[in-house]
């Protein structure tokens, strides 16, 4: 983790870099299965903003995943 947000060390810049693209790719994937859960999970401490809603929380951002995602008649995503 970084120790010095001023200043991080190459070594902290990659291990962010690194945790961000795991964290999209995990994201990316269980939005192609429909694992509506896991990423509500996966950002259940995120914050953000679509349009004038913002979104906080796990269970208000499973509830937009729900909500807001176009799915085919099967029931997985059109991601």
């Amino acid at each position: 983790m970084i120790t010095d947000a001023a200043f991080p060390s190459a070594i902290d810049r990659l291990v962010a870099e690194s945790e961000v693209r795991r964290l999209l790719a995990t994201y990316a994937q269980n939005l192609d299965y429909g694992l509506v859960d896991a990423n509500a999970n996966l950002l259940a401490r995120a914050r953000f903003k679509v349009g004038d809603l913002i979104v906080e929380g796990r269970d208000a951002i499973a509830r937009f995943l729900r909500t807001n995602l176009q799915h085919h008649v099967d029931d997985t995503p059109r991601t």
